[in-house]
């Protein structure tokens, strides 16, 4: 079985990757799966549910953990922080998409 950190801090890199949306159905299996682990990370970080046993335990165990927030962190500065597409319109300019 793998340990809780060794786990989460793969699902942290696996929602790291960044998709480009210019097609929709491109890659669509690997988005849902980001999609579906986003919303895993979520479920398991979100302090306001009364989560008990083994979610519970491990949260506080990841939140003392300072490669799992590093990886946390970095994996939503990924997500967050991302240059917008630049296209040239008709009249030469730059636009942000």
């Amino acid at each position: 079985m793998i340990p809780v950190e060794e786990l989460f801090i793969l699902k942290c890199k696996l929602c790291s990757v960044v998709f480009s949306l210019e097609v929709k159905n491109r890659y669509f299996e690997a988005k849902e799966a980001k999609r579906e682990t986003l919303l895993e990370l979520i479920e398991v970080m979100d302090g306001e549910k009364q989560n008990e046993g083994a979610v519970a335990s491990a949260r506080f165990y990841l939140l003392k953990s300072e490669q799992a927030m590093t990886n946390l962190f970095k994996m939503i500065s990924i997500n967050l922080f991302r240059t917008p597409k630049v296209s040239v319109n008709k009249f030469g300019g730059q636009q942000e998409d």
